[in-house]
């Protein structure tokens, strides 16, 4: 005696999900070795392209315009941590000078604006910090051309950065008689 058997198309379909079902399975999980959970090293500011958008429009926002052009970004140590922290300019492109500066850290994987100062002069890097020129008028100077120029030194301190000292120095390049 024999009989036939056949089987439906939904059959061989349940089947089919039933076979892919005990695959995926595998072994069982009291004998799998766990797999490590990846671990993945902080971001690194490498690459971060500073000039362009979104970081470029943020920070030109926050100056009032002005643009950041590519050679006005640096990339060092001024925490002294080992990690890099990314320092960018943003230029009038006329006579202002610079407009303002950024100071970018690595934080939760990617980059982080964590100091931002508007200005009307000349941004210098002088690792491990950096030393903001501007103007600073006496009385009667003319609005072209103060006789005198602050230096702000901008430095970490107690896990920040902050103006650390500032001074007053003559400006030899101003037109204002010298007092």
């Amino acid at each position: 005696m024999h009989q036939d058997i056949r089987l439906s198309a939904a059959t061989w379909v349940a089947l089919a999900l039933l076979i892919a079902v005990l695959a995926a399975c595998g072994t069982p999980a009291a004998n799998r070795t766990p797999t490590p959970a990846p671990t993945t090293a902080p971001a690194s500011l490498q690459g971060v392209d500073f000039a362009s958008a979104p970081y470029a429009t943020d920070l030109s926002r926050r100056a009032g315009g002005g643009d950041v052009p590519a050679e006005r970004v640096r990339l060092l140590d001024l925490t002294g941590d080992g990690a890099e922290e990314a320092v960018v300019v943003v230029e009038s492109g006329g006579t202002l000078g610079d407009l303002g500066v950024g100071i970018y850290q690595v934080s939760n994987g990617g980059p982080s604006l964590v100091y931002f100062r508007k200005l009307a002069g000349r941004v210098e890097v002088r690792a491990p910090a950096l030393v903001v020129i501007e103007g600073a008028p006496a009385p009667g100077d003319p609005a072209c051309c103060p006789s005198q120029l602050r230096e702000s030194t901008i430095e970490w301190r107690n896990g920040t950065f902050e103006v650390t000292s500032e001074r007053t120095v003559s400006n030899p390049g101003s037109a204002a008689p010298q007092r």
